[in-house]
């Protein structure tokens, strides 16, 4: 699949390093919707050019994820097991 006529190791060619190309694959396929800032800044340059810093491709979202189930100090939950 290309974009913009570049393939997926074109472009991560042309972000700097092609171990990048599994991570374009998965955006440019639907499989993720989100890359590390580094990546989408690269993208965006590669993709846009000098126009990349007025109309971004990626906009930041910030996740709370809590892997390991114990609750965070402050919370609710926290105040009523203590």
């Amino acid at each position: 699949m290309k974009v913009r006529g570049l393939s997926q190791m074109e472009l991560a060619r042309l972000c700097g390093d092609e171990r990048y190309r599994s991570s374009i694959g998965h955006l440019v396929t639907g499989e993720r919707d989100g890359c590390s800032e580094k990546l989408a800044a690269k993208l965006s340059k590669v993709l846009l050019g000098d126009a990349a810093k007025d109309s971004p491709l990626f906009v930041p979202r910030v996740f709370s994820v809590q892997r390991d189930g114990r609750t965070p100090i402050g919370s609710e939950t926290h105040r009523r097991a203590a």
